[in-house]
C-alpha cells in the first residue's frame, strides 16, 4: 500500500496473494513488467494513481485510475515480462548454502 509520494515498482513477480498493489491518497505509481499469478486485485486504488505498463496481471486487472508519473529520474533496465517470473524466482532473496 502506497499513501502519497511516487513510487516505481518493476520486474517484479508475485503469487497467490489476497491484493496486489494499493495506490491511495493521491499516491503516484509506476508499475512496469511486473507479473502476478492467482492474484484478483494485482493492482486497485482508492484516492490513488498508476501508469501501467507491460505488466501481466494474470487473473485480475488493473483497477486504478491512470496517473501523472510517468517517467522514473534514473535509469534502469526493464526484463520481458514473459522472462520476469523465472528471472525473480532464480536471483531473488538470500541464496543459503551449507
Amino acid at each position: 500500500m502506497v499513501r502519497c509520494g511516487q513510487v516505481h515498482v518493476f520486474n517484479s513477480y508475485s503469487n497467490n496473494l489476497g491484493d496486489g498493489i494499493r495506490t491511495r491518497a493521491g499516491a503516484q505509481m509506476l508499475i512496469e513488467n511486473n507479473v502476478w499469478e492467482l492474484t484478483n486485485d494485482p493492482l486497485i486504488a482508492k484516492n490513488g494513481y498508476a501508469v501501467a505498463r507491460g505488466n501481466d496481471f494474470g487473473v485480475g486487472e488493473n483497477e486504478a485510475p491512470v496517473g501523472t508519473f510517468t517517467t522514473a529520474p534514473y535509469t534502469y533496465n526493464l526484463l520481458a515480462t514473459n522472462t520476469v517470473k523465472a528471472y525473480v524466482i532464480a536471483n531473488a532473496g538470500a541464496k543459503l548454502t551449507v
